[in-house]
């Protein structure tokens, strides 16, 4: 009941944006668990492809970041499953670009204790890590989808 009164206290954008989130992360980790990665990588690809249109300022960006963040973070714990770091990276980079916002996704291996192999996935959009860590630095890129905001010039300051 309290989970109700609180999403009911939520304004309408963030309810938006939870309700956004919560489906997306149900189709990511359908998508990963039925869908081979390769067709995966593809969607990402294609849904990473800059458009003419003008890319969000800075300052309204990072705004956005953070209801984003909290929006993800929010339906994660609402589902009665734990999202993995691959299906929140999913959400986060395609919410991310349905809003203008440029980001990349992150993918990296390393080897454990014990020789056993672990991946990671992150997004980085503008100054904002989501899903990085400390550790990130003992993971080794494997690949890299998008373009850093630094390099797409569609990103204004005003």
């Amino acid at each position: 009941m309290r989970r109700v009164l609180k999403f009911l206290s939520l304004s309408p954008r963030e309810r938006r944006l939870l309700s956004e989130a919560v489906l997306y992360l149900i189709t990511a980790n359908i998508c990963i668990k039925l869908v081979s990665f390769r067709y995966i990588d593809n969607f990402l690809k294609m849904y990473s492809k800059p458009s003419p249109e003008r890319h969000v300022c800075a300052s309204t960006a990072q705004a956005k970041i953070d209801n984003i963040r909290r929006s993800i973070v929010w339906a994660a714990n609402l589902l009665p499953w734990n999202s993995l770091c691959l299906s929140r990276s999913i959400v986060a980079f395609i919410m991310l670009h349905q809003r203008k916002i440029p980001a990349q996704i992150f993918f990296g291996v390393n080897s454990g204790e014990g020789r056993s192999l672990r991946a990671h996935a992150w997004v980085e959009a503008e100054n904002y890590n989501f899903g990085k860590n400390e550790e990130e630095a003992a993971f080794t890129t494997v690949l890299t989808i998008g373009s850093p905001p630094s390099l797409d010039r569609g990103l204004h300051p005003r």
